[in-house]
């Protein structure tokens, strides 16, 4: 497997970025599931600005953009810390799973969903804290 990298995506390219990928369904599903999971996982989390993220094999993310880290509970039992970052890609991860198996008329959604859950997990793996973010997506 190659090496998969993040790229902070500027300011003025976050829709146009997150479009591409998600089409209108971002800001109605995507990224609300994605804060939605951020506060379900971590119960300290209180919101905040993000950040964006295209990955080098075409995936896509978002994280707190601050250096927190979180206290994290996962419905699959794990108890653990996770850096802001790593709380987005789990995060992520969720709500991509979870808008995988919801189809719109199109399936678009779904498929789209699912792409970037495997793109994404093509990072996790490769994460510095892999081991505790594969833990709470498993």
């Amino acid at each position: 497997m190659n090496h998969v990298y993040a790229m902070p995506v500027p300011e003025n390219r976050r829709v146009e970025c997150a479009s591409r990928r998600f089409g209108a369904l971002f800001a109605t599903r995507v990224e609300p599931a994605i804060y939605s999971w951020a506060s379900a996982l971590a119960p300290l989390y209180r919101g905040g600005y993000w950040s964006f993220f295209c990955l080098s094999n075409g995936g896509f993310y978002m994280a707190p953009a601050h250096e927190s880290v979180f206290e994290v509970r996962a419905p699959n039992g794990f108890d653990g810390r996770l850096s802001a970052d790593a709380l987005g890609v789990a995060a992520c991860m969720y709500a991509f799973s979870h808008g995988a198996f919801h189809r719109d008329e199109a399936g678009a959604g779904a498929e789209a969903c699912s792409r970037h859950f495997h793109l994404l997990r093509d990072l996790a793996i490769q994460h510095r804290e892999r081991g505790a973010i594969l833990s709470v997506i498993d």
